[in-house]
């Protein structure tokens, strides 16, 4: 082929325009791209895209949970019995169930579960019980041929504390849930720890329990009765419980007042083989609660103590620190 015959090559100018797409597809794309960048990358982003609808309803369902509770009254709580309590909680005492009864009869406390409803019941209910969980008594003491001011600190299950103050001395006992104790203090020297006799171990048993000395384990649930019958003499008209310590053991009797099965008397024989009797009398109320004002302890029928109750307070603060020994190591 010639050069004449070549075809021509010359250069040409090409340019371009830009065509707005009509509006209903540029609309479907942006969608596209929209729902494009929605789809969650993790799970954060999962959950908050099926929480997101759900906000309305969220809300609303808030409103109404806030509305509830502030129309309600405040919600019921139950303290558990821990080391401390706090200082000066009050103590609700509740009335009899049926404060028009005359007397209780032998045939209707024969039954072990109906003796101990009806204890409960006239110590105020169950709910008065558990909330009780020290006591502080206040008076004088006639002891060792002495009459001198005491005070008594007892805290749940079986602490306790017992000060005689006198002008020239304090004597402590004590018993902190392991070991007894019993410490003497001169108004002018040092603490000195002695050795606690028997009689001294068996008063500072005996006195620290909040309902009694055989009443407080059995209106927890422990003990059997053996025995219950009526007795008449010239200090009660009562009903006479006789009780044996769970699994045998001891045989202990208490004297109940036939109206209020207040306790009147207890007595049991000791680990060494003598025969101790309490006697409570003077009840009274105090801070709106029944308590005895005078309690008497006798041992082989010897008088060991004598005490006259001036002032009683419920739930005044214990810790256990309060009644350990503060001679120990």
């Amino acid at each position: 082929m010639s050069e004449d015959e070549k075809p021509s090559t010359k250069p040409r100018l090409v340019s371009y325009r830009y065509v707005e797409p009509p509006p209903e597809e540029a609309s479907k794309a942006t969608s596209t791209a929209e729902e494009t960048q929605e789809v969650p990358r993790n799970f954060a982003e999962l959950l908050y895209a099926i929480a997101r609808p759900l906000a309305p309803i969220l809300f609303l369902a808030s409103i109404g949970i806030l509305f509830f509770a502030l129309t309600q009254g405040p919600l019921e709580t139950t303290e558990d019995e821990g080391e401390e309590e706090v200082a000066g909680e009050e103590v609700t005492f509740f009335p009899r169930t049926n404060p028009n009864r005359l007397s209780y009869d032998v045939e209707e406390l024969e039954r072990e579960y109906r003796l101990r409803e009806a204890l409960i019941e006239e110590r105020g209910g169950r709910a008065y019980l558990d909330g009780l969980k020290s006591k502080m008594i206040r008076g004088t003491i006639r002891f060792d041929e002495r009459e001198n001011d005491f005070v008594i600190q007892i805290m749940k299950p079986d602490l306790v504390v017992l000060r005689i103050l006198s002008e020239d001395e304090q004597l402590r006992w004590g018993y902190d849930g392991r070991n007894f104790w019993k410490i003497l203090t001169p108004t002018n020297g040092l603490p000195q720890s002695l050795e606690i006799s028997p009689v001294e171990r068996d008063m500072v048993q005996i006195l620290g329990r909040l309902h009694g000395p055989l009443l407080e384990p059995f209106l927890q649930g422990r003990g059997r009765v053996a025995l219950v019958d009526e007795v008449s003499n010239s200090y009660d008209d009562a009903i006479r419980i006789t009780f044996t310590a769970t699994g045998g053991g001891a045989i202990q009797e208490v004297d109940l007042d036939r109206t209020d099965l207040s306790l009147l008397r207890w007595e049991r024989e000791s680990k060494e083989g003598t025969v101790q009797i309490l006697r409570l009398e003077d009840y009274r109320d105090f801070d709106d609660i029944r308590h005895a004002g005078n309690m008497t302890f006798w041992e082989d029928g010897e008088q060991q103590f004598e005490i006259e109750i001036e002032e009683v307070e419920f739930n005044f603060g214990a810790t256990r620190f309060l009644f350990e020994n503060p001679l120990s190591p």
